[in-house]
C-alpha cells in the first residue's frame, strides 16, 4: 500500500502456486529493496518466503524514484539511505547465494541452468527485435524504437522511430558497460576480435586504479567484485 501496488504479498504467492500447479517449472519473482520502513528483519522475512516458494530465478532492484513520477513529487517517509540500501544488497546477495541461487548479473540470481536467456542477450550486446507499442530493438549496429501510440502502431507496425547507428566507439563502450554487469565479466579476446582493441593496454590506468577490491582478473578478462557492483555506475563511467 505504501508504494501504491494493487496486489498483496498473498496474491504473489497464490500466483506462483497456481503457475506451479499448472505445470510451469521456470518461475521468477522480483524483490525491491530500499522501500519505506524496510529493515533487515522484513527483508529476511521476504527472502524466506522466496526460499520456500521453490522458484528458479530472482531479480532484485534497489528502489529508485524517477524524476517526474508520482513519488518524486510525494517522497515517501522513512526511506532507507544509500548506505542502508548497500547493506541490504549485500545481505540479499549472501542469503540467496547460500540458498541455491547464484548471482550471474548485478541484479539477478538463478538456480543452475535457469539464467535468463532473454536478458543475457542484452548483456552480451547481441541483436534483438522490437515488436509492439513502445518497443525497442537493436539490429546491425542500429538502435530503434516504435511509437508509443496504439493506433499509430496498428496503422504502420513496421515504422521505426529514432533510428541511431552506433559508432565503433559507442559499440565498444556498450560492450564494456553491459559486459561488466555480468558476474562472468568481459572477455578481452572478444573485444579484440570485435574492435581490434587491446583492452588491458587501452584501460590500464583504470584497471590499476580499481583492480583488487573492485575489479578482479578472470581467465577470460575482468569482472566486478560484489563491492565493485555496488559502485558500478562510478567505475564504468571512467571507461566511457
Amino acid at each position: 500500500k505504501l508504494i501504491a501496488r494493487k496486489h498483496s504479498a498473498q496474491d504473489i504467492m497464490n500466483t506462483v502456486n497456481l503457475a506451479q500447479k499448472i505445470g510451469f517449472k521456470n518461475i521468477s519473482v522480483d524483490l525491491i529493496y530500499g522501500l519505506p520502513n524496510q529493515n533487515f528483519e522484513k527483508i529476511k522475512f521476504d527472502l524466506n518466503i522466496i526460499k520456500n516458494l521453490d522458484i528458479q530465478h530472482v531479480s532484485t532492484y534497489g528502489l529508485k524514484i524517477e524524476e517526474g513520477s508520482y513519488f518524486y513529487k510525494h517522497i515517501p517517509q522513512n526511506l532507507p539511505n544509500d548506505d542502508e540500501q548497500a547493506d541490504f544488497y549485500e545481505f540479499i546477495n549472501d542469503f540467496l547465494e547460500n540458498n541455491g541461487f547464484k548471482r550471474y548479473e548485478i541484479s539477478n540470481f538463478a538456480k543452475n541452468g535457469f539464467e535468463s536467456k532473454h536478458n543475457l542477450n542484452y548483456w552480451n550486446n547481441e541483436n534483438y527485435y522490437g515488436f509492439g507499442v513502445a518497443s525497442h530493438g537493436y539490429e546491425n549496429d542500429t538502435r530503434y524504437n516504435h511509437t508509443i501510440l496504439v493506433d499509430e502502431y496498428i496503422n504502420n507496425p513496421l515504422q521505426r522511430l529514432n533510428q541511431k547507428v552506433l559508432t565503433k566507439k559507442e559499440q565498444l563502450e556498450e560492450e564494456i558497460f553491459l559486459g561488466f554487469r555480468k558476474t562472468a565479466g568481459i572477455d578481452v579476446q572478444k573485444i579484440w576480435e570485435k574492435f581490434s582493441i587491446d583492452f588491458e593496454e587501452k584501460y590500464s590506468k583504470i584497471l590499476k586504479k580499481y583492480q583488487g577490491e573492485y575489479i578482479k582478473k578472470t581467465d577470460l578478462g575482468y569482472r566486478l567484485t560484489l563491492k565493485g557492483s555496488m559502485l558500478s555506475n562510478i567505475i564504468l563511467a571512467e571507461f566511457i
